[in-house]
């Protein structure tokens, strides 16, 4: 399986505009993030798709590089159709302490693991999440507000094993109702599966 990483890079910030180019030692954010995705063993290629600022050329810090529509969602369509894959992670721009362990195992959660979206349930600011690709660019036109900023909490939302709600425990009972067999012979993504049906 071609796994991409893309790093979600922009400048707009609201409470810190420009944060990727601040330095920290003799990096800069956006640079120290590069540096970490790219011991990433599982990673194909490493991208960073970001909107305005500084111009980079592709091959600069040995990755590539996109500059497009500044909603992040818009611009994973724009990465994955110039660098196809079968899945990538998303790093985002301002974890300049993301470990690859981190992008690895949301690596292994959509390719060894068989899900859709995988997070890899890190420290804040040491998170990474993978999707495969078919998948994110089937649903993301049914992505609304913060989703499209957050990739994940579309998932995160629809994909939800946990009953905390009436609509969880809806979910639940729906999925139990399409089992064939003991649920204990079901695994977590085989249970996903069924609720997508």
């Amino acid at each position: 399986m071609k796994i991409n990483c893309i790093i979600q890079a922009r400048t707009g910030s609201t409470r810190l505009p420009g944060k990727i180019y601040e330095k920290i030692g003799d990096n800069s954010l956006l640079k120290m993030v590069v540096d970490r995705c790219v011991l990433a063993k599982r990673i194909n290629c490493v991208i960073v798709a970001k909107h305005g600022g500084q111009e980079t050329q592709s091959g600069t810090w040995g990755v590539k590089w996109l500059d497009g529509p500044e909603e992040p969602a818009a611009r994973f369509v724009k990465v994955l159709a110039t660098y196809p894959c079968d899945g990538f992670v998303r790093v985002c721009a301002d974890s300049p302490f993301i470990d690859a362990a981190q992008i690895e195992r949301a690596a292994d959660g959509i390719s060894v693991g068989g899900v859709a979206c995988s997070h890899s349930n890190g420290i804040y600011g040491n998170q990474a999440e993978g999707f495969r690709t078919e998948t994110f660019l089937n649903l993301e036109p049914s992505m609304q507000g913060d989703e499209r900023e957050h990739l994940g909490l579309y998932f995160k939302r629809r994909d939800r094993l946990t009953v905390d709600t009436p609509g969880d425990l809806e979910r639940a009972r729906l999925i139990v109702s399409r089992m064939t067999k003991p649920h204990t012979e079901y695994t977590a993504a085989e249970c996903l599966d069924l609720l997508r049906k």
